[in-house]
């Protein structure tokens, strides 16, 4: 029996694998040219990928068309399209050369399901009568609400406000148009079917390089890591509210206390944090020696939605973590089992300087922490819920 032909689409050429969107959807095309004929359309922003970024993505048999953003462009285009209903994430991205690429491939690539990465490449091919998966990842007007939320900036406030709501009305529309729409958290399944009932929702989490990301035993005394992209306003958020509010208390309690801010993207806000008790790291290339050398990871999340990769990461590693009930979304972490949680910022400075003097529960929370990704994140989890999505809709 011939394979099927799948056609995916991503507004992000997916390699190097750098922040989450992309090494999700790196990862999904690893598994599905395993079993399918794929090919990719990928916007590259400004120039085009290297050849050897190319060439990587070649030799897992894909067949890859990457066209070249102009970002200035896109942001023109965002103007022109202001009162159009589309969102800015959509229509930065609803440029025509993307379109024309897609609807040609439909034509004449004999494409049996297209794989849609987000809904702004989702908007490519809503309205075509073809077997067809949104990966929507997460709730859109959930993040949009709770980043509007937790803004405290005037002229971030205005945008945001005005984008949760025009997405709201867009993202109700896009559910339906499709044959199956996977999330990342069973959280994200319920707000968006409060926002839309009729879609077909399906689960298809986030993994972890379980044999990349590993335990250690040569962790640094009284270090706590916070990580992630900076230019993601709920990770500047939990920086700052690290620095200023968290670790001043407890470094009442445990002068030897240090706190470790590493990720990409950094601002003059952020880099301004760096002090004799705050490490700065920038455009970390793997952050397993980070997650290794630290004793705590600590992740105040306020927002957002989604799954944090970043506490995939740092569990697999067997490091004792700190976060919040929105932290664990998509996680079937227990608090106190696999993991701390923690309320506020009083409560995170306590249940840190506590888990700081406590060697024995570190250790039992880092090895639990380990054997609960084994079971839920690999990325054969992720394979087998794919795969169940494609058989469903091919299948119909």
């Amino acid at each position: 029996m011939s394979r099927k032909r799948v056609l995916f689409l991503t507004t992000r050429f997916p390699y190097p694998p750098i922040g989450g969107d992309k090494l999700k959807a790196f990862n999904l095309l690893k598994i599905m040219s395993k079993h399918y004929d794929v090919k990719l359309i990928a916007w590259s922003y400004f120039k085009l990928p290297k050849d050897s970024y190319l060439e990587l993505i070649k030799s897992l048999g894909v067949e890859v068309e990457v066209l070249r953003l102009n970002p200035f462009k896109a942001a023109l285009n965002c103007g022109l399209k202001l009162f159009s209903g589309l969102p800015f994430e959509i229509s930065f991205y609803n440029l025509s050369e993307f379109r024309k690429a897609v609807e040609t491939s439909v034509k004449y690539d004999k494409i049996d399901v297209v794989v849609a990465f987000f809904m702004r490449s989702g908007e490519f091919v809503k309205n075509m009568q073809i077997k067809k998966l949104l990966v929507a990842e997460d709730c859109r007007t959930l993040y949009q609400k709770r980043s509007y939320e937790q803004t405290d900036k005037f002229l971030q406030k205005i945008v945001r406000y005005h984008e949760w709501k025009k997405l709201h009305k867009y993202e109700k529309s896009m559910m339906d148009k499709f044959d199956a729409v996977s999330f990342v958290t069973e959280h994200d399944i319920s707000s968006i079917k409060n926002i839309n009932p009729h879609g077909n929702y399906k689960l298809l989490t986030n993994g972890t390089d379980v044999e990349h990301y590993k335990d250690s035993s040569k962790r640094e005394p009284y270090t706590l890591l916070f990580a992630g992209k900076m230019n993601v306003h709920s990770n500047q958020i939990s920086a700052i509210q690290l620095a200023k509010e968290i670790l001043p208390v407890v470094a009442k309690a445990v002068p030897e206390v240090k706190l470790i801010i590493a990720g990409a993207d950094m601002n003059a806000e952020i880099r301004n944090l760096a002090s004799d008790k705050i490490e700065i790291i920038e455009n970390v290339s793997d952050m397993l020696p980070q997650y290794q050398r630290a004793t705590i990871f600590v992740n105040p999340h306020r927002g957002g939605s989604g799954i944090q990769n970043k506490l995939l990461e740092a569990l697999a590693c067997g490091c004792s973590v700190i976060t919040t009930i929105t932290g664990i979304q998509g996680i079937n972490g227990i608090d106190g089992e696999h993991l701390i949680i923690a309320n506020d910022s009083t409560d995170f400075a306590r249940k840190i300087i506590k888990l700081l003097g406590d060697e024995d529960l570190r250790a039992k929370i880092g090895t639990q922490a380990r054997k609960l990704i084994l079971e839920t994140h690999t990325w054969d989890v992720v394979e087998l819920q794919l795969l169940s999505i494609m058989n469903g809709i091919l299948n119909e």
